[in-house]
């Protein structure tokens, strides 16, 4: 399909329909195309008016290029015109955003044309280079407009050097308070959704597959104070856990359990057991560690902050003095079992404080 601005030539023999068979010509191509009037039933000889092209054939064209048509038969030069788009949608006759979108495309500056694409594209993250092609424009000149509608506020360039428009970004910010606000309605003691299922879900809805422009978005929209991102889990930028008698109660026996535990942590699931209502344990477990009064060691494991920070300490203080430390060494440290040694010395790994060699771990250096 293209959409093109169609004019009738003055002395044209005939009229031009919605859905007449016309032959199309542009450069070298010949191809026969169905004409779909936009904004009327008929295009009378001297009218113009924006429509579509159904092409029956690949034509290799791009924005701007003139072509001309015939009428489909007697085979008459009828009218012709300018390509406005090359990879449009289809679109609904009579409508008027879709005739105003066409008139910028038509008649707009650079600036508002690009502006437009971007808009239009956003789902599919176009670059400087993707933008200077479709719009046959020099590679620097793209990235002066493209620099103006930044500062302007009208697009957001991510890391990846593409570009999504302000529309995209504010529907990815409606979609996210509704997924939110259905997720804060049935979780009030939960500090957010877990981030992996908020990507996931925010993802679908949108249509985004790309993880790292998510994340992008993600970022922008905790810059414009539409979500807050912990890390582990988003929650609409104004929540607020807010907590019964009850639930400060379950509070305060989680806390303590795990301050009484010291390095022999209970699991979360053991935790959790321990309360009528499990599934706002879990969620007051999430919610301490947010807040860092708890350490998640492992998806079964977390550990009392000041225990762990005492851990750490005699840590990096033995292989400051040693070199090195063993497993056993670290858990005659603690005066725990081995278990539980091992789930501290995996945290520190994966978290780049620590680095096994052999049987021994020392002080991670980048």
């Amino acid at each position: 399909m293209l959409d093109v601005k169609l004019e009738m030539f003055r002395d044209a023999e005939k009229t031009v329909l919605n859905g007449s068979r016309v032959h199309f010509y542009s450069g070298p191509s010949e191809i026969l195309a169905k004409v779909v009037l936009l904004d009327r039933d008929a295009l009378d000889k001297g009218e113009s008016c924006f429509c579509q092209l159904k092409l029956e054939e690949e034509a290799a064209v791009r924005r701007g290029d003139r072509f001309i048509i015939r009428f489909f038969s007697p085979l008459i030069t009828i009218g012709g015109g300018r390509i406005l788009e090359t990879t449009p949608k289809k679109h609904k006759r009579f409508d008027e955003s879709t005739v105003k979108d066409l008139g910028i495309k038509d008649c707009g500056s650079d600036s508002e044309v690009l502006e437009l694409v971007v808009k239009e594209k956003s789902r599919m993250l176009p670059d400087e280079k993707a933008l200077a092609l479709k719009l046959n424009l020099p590679p620097d000149e793209v990235g002066n407009i493209t620099g103006e509608l930044e500062k302007a506020g009208k697009l957001f360039r991510l890391k990846k050097d593409c570009f999504v428009h302000l529309d995209f970004i504010e529907l990815a910010e409606k979609t996210a308070s509704q997924i939110l606000d259905e997720y804060h309605k049935a979780n009030k003691m939960s500090p957010g959704i877990p981030k992996a299922e908020f990507r996931s879900r925010l993802g679908g809805a949108l249509r985004l597959e790309d993880s790292k422009a998510l994340e992008d978005i993600l970022l922008i929209m905790s810059q414009r104070k539409r979500i807050k991102d912990t890390g582990n889990c988003i929650s609409l930028f104004s929540f607020k856990v807010s907590e019964s008698p009850e639930a400060s109660a379950m509070r305060k026996r989680i806390l303590n359990t795990y301050k009484d535990a010291g390095y022999e942590m209970p699991t979360v699931e053991a935790v959790a057991s321990g309360e009528k209502d499990k599934v706002n344990a879990v969620h007051i477990i999430d919610s301490l560690i947010e807040e860092g009064s708890l350490t998640r060691l492992d998806y079964q494991y977390c550990i009392d902050k000041e225990a762990m920070d005492k851990a750490m300490e005699g840590l990096v203080r033995h292989i400051n003095e040693n070199g090195k430390i063993t497993l056993a060494e670290f858990r005659d440290m603690l005066g725990t079992s081995r278990k539980y040694a091992m789930a501290i010395l995996d945290y520190t790994d994966r978290n780049k404080i620590t680095l096994k060699e052999d049987d021994y771990r020392v002080l991670y250096s980048v």
